[in-house]
C-alpha cells in the first residue's frame, strides 16, 4: 500500500525553498542546520549581516545571522556566528 493510498489518496510532500539574503544577493541553499548553511553551488558570500529564509508550502520563516568572514567561490558550507534556530 502506498503512502497516498494509506492516507485516503492524499500525498503529503511539502514544497521547501531555502535561501540566504545578504546585501542585494539572494543565494539559494541546499541545507540548513543548527550551526551551518550550505549553498546549492559554490559561490562567494560576503561577510556581514544576513537573513536565512526557509519557505515551506508558502509559509516563510526568517532569522538574522552574521557571516563573520567572507566565503570564497570554492566553498559550499558556511558557519554563521549565530546558530540558525530552525
Amino acid at each position: 500500500m502506498s503512502q497516498a493510498t494509506a492516507f485516503g489518496g492524499r500525498a503529503f510532500s511539502a514544497v521547501v525553498k531555502q535561501w540566504l539574503e545578504i546585501g542585494d544577493q539572494r543565494i539559494m541553499l541546499c541545507n540548513v542546520g543548527p550551526t551551518f548553511i550550505m549553498t546549492q553551488t559554490p559561490q562567494p558570500v560576503p561577510a556581514g549581516p544576513a537573513i536565512v529564509a526557509i519557505s515551506i508550502d508558502g509559509e516563510e520563516f526568517r532569522t538574522s545571522v552574521i557571516i563573520d568572514t567572507a566565503i570564497d567561490a570554492e566553498t559550499y558550507r558556511i558557519r554563521p556566528n549565530d546558530a540558525v534556530p530552525f
